[in-house]
């Protein structure tokens, strides 16, 4: 039996998403999902037995996003107006964007990029507002997108070894 060689775990607080369409969106990042995936198991058929065959086609679970409101509401702005530019044009490939989901090391150095293609949101939830919070409470939003795929290139050519040099993701926004 082979030991893996790294025995470090992965850290749920250590990630950055970037959608080029709103970067206000992912400067207030709170939580990313990375979405399942589903491969279709079809039944063959024989006179005398069914069996499942291995899947041909991926079902892409959802990309859910939840991100920090800023006062201005700057970012959800970005989100509605995108909204509102797909149901007013019929312009598909502008109404999409690309969006990468880098998962970094204990250094916050980029160690996995998912990258997905296609982009857009299907839902924007509800801001809730009102006096009778004796806190000052944070206001988030969550958002779901659809997209057409995502791909995880090789560890080796995203990753490559653990020099800083090699590895250096800017975390300015």
């Amino acid at each position: 039996m082979t030991q893996p060689v790294n025995l470090d775990t992965l850290s749920s607080v250590q990630f950055k998403f970037e959608i080029f369409r709103i970067p206000h969106v992912s400067y207030f990042m709170q939580t990313a999902m990375l979405p399942g995936v589903e491969l279709d198991a079809p039944i063959a058929s024989a006179p005398r037995q069914n069996w499942q065959t291995t899947g041909s086609r991926i079902t892409y679970e959802p990309l859910i996003l939840t991100f920090i409101v800023d006062e201005d509401m700057r970012n959800w702005l970005e989100i509605y107006r995108w909204m509102q530019q797909i149901i007013r044009t019929d312009d598909e490939a502008g109404n999409k964007s690309d969006g990468s989901l880098f998962i970094l090391n204990g250094q916050m150095n980029k160690k996995l990029v998912a990258r997905f293609s296609g982009l857009f949101p299907m839902n924007m939830t509800e801001l809730n507002f009102g006096t009778n919070d004796s806190d000052n409470v944070t206001t988030v939003g969550t958002i779901t997108f659809n997209y057409a795929y995502y791909d995880i290139p090789d560890v080796s050519t995203t990753a490559g070894t653990d020099d800083l040099s090699q590895n250096n993701l800017s975390l300015q926004t």
